[in-house]
């Protein structure tokens, strides 16, 4: 973020719009961890990501489970040089660790092979870096054998490839150069550690597995690096858990990637939830995620397919997450499972029988005392300082549950988990789940829930287009004040644009204006490696060289950076709306994973016409799109869909099938949901979503009528007996000033958003009378992200452009110009401190 300094003056005569704060209300009190961030392992985020191990599938535990192409030995290359003769293979007898038993085998007959593994597309090594080396051998036979262990270069020629590469200095850990670590589970659990060049010499034991660790130094630069593990014959040796760290660490904290967790530490998070999201129930009660198998020497954490597609190895499991929490000074907001699974899969949600129903309460028991019990009187307390933190980690809230559905099951699980934490820890807070969206009858029912149970915080997620956020800046408004409050525990306006990142910050000062209702907020997804990406947009995308910080990021970190601690409420006056003319023409598509055919196909108009197409047959996977092109503002279409496929969601798409701002009915989501919605600049807008009488199955029919007015405003739409509607409101408020202070630091915050193209003038006379400084010229701080067009940003990429922040004059007519696309904080220090509220109190 630039810095720089400059004067601003009044500033007359011209035609530039003039936004006009009437009056300021007096301070409230607001939360003061309202920014957070969410880590959930999607889309690469832990392995090969925010975790600091270079080497992939270390433990040879991929699998079809995880992806229907991979191995254990996915990520490995075998080497067998002309002149040398050795196999490769898996066994799981006589393992490490019985929850991860794969190991490899190599035998090599004479000459040397080697195992080489390049990591996630390459291993960026960097010119006289330090990395630790950590790995598992066993001689299968009755002698000791030499492993070479080194860093590769795989730009260099291929005559550097033979494990010494040019220039490398070479080391033998001999076996009298040992010890043992803490952990007693591991059979054979002895490691040694010696410095080196970028090559060692390690010795393989008979008769036992050994640890083995070492320091190598990289003696090149290079993104293409490899780690290649080579054994010479005549032997037979076993080797497994190959791990490869940077030594270099954020704040002495171990296994972490150092520029992310910097990028992330530099939006200050005042919380950080974990480990999900969907991850957190998983797909079917065996993936639910388990929090003892995340903790404790890492060969004993048993890995497990993703959902998002790919691999975990708990590399970064709860002890990891809560030491990271305590380094980055930031509130751990766990979940946990909430006892079923997730309701996304064929036949919907899996709940625990009573008697898992039993040992689970008391894992969820178990994991208050992990967090906070005494090391000496508690066994989970004692087991934490095992792990090495003695000291209790002070949890105070626990999640239940990630947008389950609310169905007998879930309430019945989720209440008797929140009644024994009531019970047995009733100095944590509990967060109940909402649903994925922030409309339909999971969501109502949430909210019955909470309000029945007493449920103090309840997780609502939205992923809606930039118009919607500009249309219900006020959402949070008339939220009862004496009700559960609001976690916004995951959000996004799909996109990496300006304009998404301007949506947001219109929206987040209205959660801050909120914040005496609205605890906490964290945008999701959080982390993306480029070319895995398994959704988009993403905060912060990354490769293996450096990170990408989307205007999502600078918005969030600017107002991370300025948090207040209490709000006041403004009326704004002036031309801050924006009016899109929507496209008055339709057409009939159809999209989605399973194969449809559609019937009886009409469009009828007002004035008794009606226009027909042909029986479609939407094949699997595929798309189909009739010849329909009719001019009308109202309209109704009616066909007939029959289900020829097991299981997946379709689409009847409709409007203006070329153009950004069109609309769209799903059937068939997560099996049993229809939603119902619109896209505005190409972004998806919920209308509506209402749960079918029963999940969706092969020759299913329905009956489809759909009604439009006013070219989509109004869409009230039938399938079967299922009946959806929905509107939008049209105005959008794409310009914003909001207020809000920090009692402490004794700064006031005016927030400014000119989601338009042409500058705005703001009047800040009346906040400037209201905190004492009326009439005055008034030194202030100014700090702008700005963009020439709104749609400058890219996923994968840095935004074009970055916060700004000057020194200015606010004059003394209060009048500042806001630049067009930007979002703006002009920081105010207070004479005598705040005014209003407590200071006024004190006086």
């Amino acid at each position: 973020m630039r810095r720089r300094s400059v004067a601003i003056t009044d500033e007359g005569g011209d035609m530039t719009d003039l936004i006009q704060v009437r009056s300021v209300g007096e301070p409230y009190p607001i939360s003061e961890k309202l920014w957070g961030v969410f880590f959930e392992d999607l889309n690469y985020a832990a392995d090969g990501g925010l975790a600091g191990d270079l080497v992939q599938n270390g433990a040879f535990e991929y699998s079809h489970s995880d992806n229907p192409k991979w191995s254990p030995f996915t990520a490995w290359r075998k080497d067998v040089p002309d002149g040398s003769r050795g196999s490769f293979w898996i066994e799981t007898d006589d393992c490490v660790a019985e929850e991860n038993p794969h190991h490899a085998v190599v035998q090599v007959d004479c000459g040397a092979v080697s195992l080489v593994n390049r990591g996630f597309e390459g291993m960026r090594l960097r010119a006289g870096e330090s990395y630790e080396l950590s790995l598992w051998l066993w001689s299968c036979d009755d002698g000791p054998h030499d492993v070479t262990v080194s860093l590769v270069d795989e730009t260099a020629p291929a005559g550097n490839h033979d494990g010494r590469p040019a220039g490398s200095s070479d080391s033998i850990i001999p076996s009298d150069k040992t010890f043992s670590e803490p952990f007693a589970e591991s059979s054979g659990n002895v490691s040694a550690t010696l410095r080196s060049g970028s090559s060692v010499r390690l010795v393989a034991e008979p008769s036992r597995w050994t640890k083995v660790e070492a320091t190598l130094i990289a003696p090149f630069d290079t993104r293409n690096g490899s780690l290649s593990i080579t054994f010479t014959g005549p032997s037979r040796t076993a080797v497994d858990f190959v791990s490869l760290e940077p030594a270099r660490t954020w704040h002495g904290l171990k296994h972490f990637r150092v520029d992310l967790a910097k990028t992330i530490a530099d939006l200050n998070p005042r919380f950080v939830r974990f480990p999900g999201g969907c991850l957190v129930h998983g797909l079917g009660l065996d993936n639910m995620y388990q929090w003892k198998g995340t903790i404790g020497p890492v060969e004993h954490r048993r890995h497990d397919f993703n959902l998002w597609g790919y691999h975990q190895s708990m590399r970064l499991g709860f002890y990891e997450y809560l030491c990271w929490c305590e380094a980055l000074g930031a509130e751990p907001i766990p979940v946990l499972p909430a006892g079923v699974s997730c309701s996304g899969t064929d036949g919907g949600s899996m709940a625990l029988s009573e008697t898992q129903m039993r040992t689970y309460v008391q894992d969820v028991l178990d994991f208050v005392e992990f967090c906070n019990g005494d090391a000496e009187t508690t066994v989970w307390g004692a087991k934490r300082a095992a792990c090495g933190h003695p000291k209790p980690f002070g949890l105070r809230y626990l999640g239940l549950g990630n947008e389950d559905d609310i169905t007998d099951d879930f309430a019945e699980r989720f209440l008797t988990l929140f009644r024994a934490l009531a019970d047995k820890h009733p100095e944590i807070t509990v967060i109940g789940t909402a649903g994925p969206t922030l409309v339909g009858a999971t969501f109502d029912e949430a909210w019955d829930l909470a309000r029945a149970a007493r449920v103090r915080i309840l997780d609502e997620h939205s992923y809606l287009a930039p118009a919607w956020w500009f249309q219900h800046l006020d959402y949070y408004d008339g939220l009862d004040r004496n009700g559960p409050h609001v976690y916004f525990g995951e959000y996004a306006s799909h996109g990496t644009t300006m304009l998404n990142a301007l949506s947001e910050a219109a929206f987040m000062a209205h959660l801050e204006a909120n914040g005496d209702v609205v605890d906490m907020a964290s945008y999701a997804p959080l982390l993306c490696r480029n070319g895995h990406a398994g959704w988009n947009p993403d905060l912060i995308y990354f490769d293996d060289d450096r990170t990408y910080r989307t205007y999502s990021y600078w918005t969030q970190h600017m107002f991370a950076n300025t948090a207040a601690t209490r709000a006041r409420r403004v009326d704004v006056d002036g031309p801050r709306t924006y009016m899109r003319e929507l496209p008055g023409w339709t057409g009939l598509a159809f999209g989605g994973d399973p194969a449809v055919r559609f019937e009886n196909i009409r469009i009828e108009l007002p004035d008794g016409r009606v226009l027909s197409a042909d029986d479609v047959t939407k094949a699997t996977g595929g798309t189909a799109r009739t010849d329909l092109h009719v001019n009308a503002d109202d309209y109704r279409i009616r066909l007939r869909a029959r289900y020829l496929d097991e299981s997946g969601m379709f689409s009847i798409e409709f409007g203006a099938l070329d153009e950004p701002d069109r609309y769209r009915l799903w059937i068939g989501m997560a099996g049993l949901d229809c939603a119902l919605g619109a896209l505005r600049d190409g972004f998806p807008y919920d209308y509506d979503r209402v749960s079918m009488s029963r999940r969706v199955s092969y020759g299913d029919e329905w009956d489809i009528v759909i009604d439009v007015r006013d070219r989509g405003r109004s869409v009230r739409a039938t399938v079967g007996d299922t009946v959806l509607a929905g509107t939008d409101p049209g105005a959008e408020t794409r310009r914003t000033v909001t207020v809000a202070d920090d009692s402490v630091r004794g700064v006031t915050y005016v927030r400014m958003v000119n989601a338009l193209p042409d500058a705005m003038d703001v009047d800040l006379s009346e906040v400037l009378s209201a905190i004492g400084l009326g009439g005055q010229a008034v030194d202030a701080m100014m700090t702008v992200l700005r963009s020439d067009s709104a749609d400058a940003g890219r996923p994968y990429e840095a935004a074009p452009s970055e916060p700004e922040s000057s020194r200015i004059a606010v004059p003394a007519s209060g009048v500042v110009r806001v630049p067009g696309w930007s979002f703006t904080i002009l920081e105010i220090p207070c004479a005598d401190g705040i005014r209003g509220g407590d200071a006024a109190a004190e006086e």
